[in-house]
């Protein structure tokens, strides 16, 4: 006899479709939407949780929380951590379409003797984030004696009859059956069926312990669940992968602590962005950037999308803040330079302006792109903050100025003549060109993006080139522009080759 797993493969916010084949085999106790059998309502049992994938739902129990870390540890079943239909998601709560409380999965991980069907083996355990102390557990009971006959109560959100349902039920049974690592019960009358997987298996009486977990049941239907039901014993693991799969802990770092904002807490931000079709492409094409120019370029083509991608960066942020602190860091005026004295000098004196280029997408386009676009030099953000560093850090940050006369571009050049000799050198708009002449010299360094005006008639006059950052002198933050305003954590773009990758597991969830 071939025992069904109850774990549905369905799509979250679909109708749900029972496992069940309608054959004399079986099914695991996994994943629709419905009630245990003519169980009764469970309103009290908040450890009981429902634990959801993209294409699957099951029920799981935390039964130990690391508050100081906040990390929850949910005992489940081992196809309910499939790696094909991961989980991405764990809701408490009475009703998981309502959930009170929802956390999101940094880790999972199945027995390793189950092998993708052994159900011997069928446990499995997940690691969640969003725990405080208020995050409900339920003790588990490696050590109850558990015989043929006892009674026990099972607890999940699982399967009724036809038609979907997302709410916790319980039921009490007797044991039918007891060996070393599995224990069954009768059907007859009611009991689990798909979507109870993972759920536990309770002692009675008012200090209940999680002896078992939801495994299989004899035969299934897209209604109905019949034969015996089936669960694994925590007694039989406890010691060899339950108990070694908590104490051994999770490191969290940036990387699992952002995988699991934009699950949970910033889930919301990121199903925003995966609807705008400007955002999704965005983030598409910030997935394969490795490189500032790429970034750039995947900013100016899909420049609609800015926002909503920096609302997930803001609030992923927000969420990992310790976690990510060296991601999220950004200059506290917007930009820095590679030279120390002008950054101090920017600071001081220029931190407002700076601050409103890099809030300015095109602005930060403009000031950090090699091929910047001729419509760089009308950015009324970008003007203000170069005439800023000229006036007030033209020594520290390399600006010098010329007479009247044609305007440099990076270099600044000017023509001599009847206008006068040298040129303004390297920001602004310049100043106008000198009447015919000839000859002429550099009238020295550009500055940062320096644009040169019109330029007189002589032979070095004419028009600058448009706006670059020809001296290195601006750098970026990590692998993207460092913006935002003043003291902002979060970049205009990306906050570097760490959160850009992380990005893509979420919008590969796009529907």
């Amino acid at each position: 006899m071939r025992l069904l797993p109850l774990t549905s493969a369905c799509l979250l916010g679909l109708t749900a479709l029972a496992c069940g084949t309608g054959d004399a085999t079986s099914v695991h106790a996994g994943a629709t939407d419905h009630e245990i059998i003519n169980g009764t309502l469970d309103t009290t049992r908040q450890a009981v949780v429902a634990v959801l994938g993209e294409q699957s739902a099951c029920t799981g129990t935390i039964i130990h929380k690391d508050v100081a870390r906040g990390l929850g540890y949910v005992l489940t079943a081992a196809h309910c951590v499939d790696p094909s239909f991961p989980p991405v998601q764990v809701r408490q709560g009475d009703n998981f379409m309502s959930p009170t409380r929802t956390y999101s999965v940094l880790h999972y991980q199945e027995h390793p003797s189950y092998g993708g069907g052994n159900m011997r083996y069928d446990v499995g355990m997940i690691t969640i984030s969003g725990v405080d102390a208020s995050t409900p557990t339920m003790e588990v009971g490696p050590s109850v004696s558990v015989t043929n006959g006892m009674q026990v109560m099972s607890v999940g959100y699982g399967l009724t009859g036809p038609g979907d349902n997302t709410r916790r039920y319980n039921i009490t049974k007797n044991l039918n059956g007891v060996s070393q690592a599995i224990i069954t019960y009768s059907l007859s009358g009611g009991g689990i069926c798909s979507g109870d997987s993972g759920g536990p298996v309770l002692t009675t009486g008012s200090n209940q312990q999680v002896i078992a977990v939801h495994s299989a049941v004899d035969r299934a239907t897209s209604s109905s669940c019949s034969g015996d039901g089936y669960s694994i014993r925590v007694s039989a693991y406890w010691d060899s992968f339950i108990r070694p799969y908590m104490e051994e802990g999770l490191e969290v770092n940036c990387s699992t602590c952002s995988d699991a904002a934009q699950n949970g807490a910033c889930a919301s931000a990121v199903d925003a962005c995966i609807d705008s079709q400007p955002c999704y492409d965005l983030a598409i094409c910030l997935n394969e950037c490795a490189t500032n120019e790429c970034i750039q370029n995947c900013a100016s083509t899909h420049a609609a999308g800015i926002p909503l991608y920096n609302a997930i960066i803001d609030c992923t942020c927000s969420a990992c803040s310790d976690e990510c602190a060296a991601e999220c860091v950004g200059p506290s005026c917007g930009f820095q330079f590679q030279d120390d004295s002008c950054t101090a000098c920017h600071e001081a004196n220029c931190c407002s302006q700076g601050s409103a280029c890099a809030g300015n997408a095109e602005c930060t386009t403009c000031v950090t792109a090699d091929e910047p676009a001729a419509s760089c030099g009308d950015n009324a953000e970008r003007t203000a903050w170069f005439s800023c560093l000229e006036t007030n850090c033209a020594s520290e940050c390399g600006f010098s100025s010329g007479g009247s006369g044609g305007t440099g571009g990076v270099g600044g050049s000017g023509g001599s003549g009847a206008g006068g000799s040298g040129g303004t050198a390297g920001t602004g708009a310049g100043g106008s060109g000198g009447t015919a002449g000839s000859g002429g010299s550099d009238a020295g360094t550009g500055g940062v993006g320096a644009e040169g005006g019109s330029g007189g008639s002589g032979a070095q006059g004419g028009s600058g080139p448009e706006p670059r950052t020809g001296d290195d002198r601006l750098k970026s933050d990590g692998c993207s522009v460092s913006a935002g305003g003043a003291g902002s954590s979060s970049s205009p773009f990306a906050l570097g080759a760490g959160l850009l990758g992380l990005l893509g597991l979420a919008f590969r969830r796009r529907r």
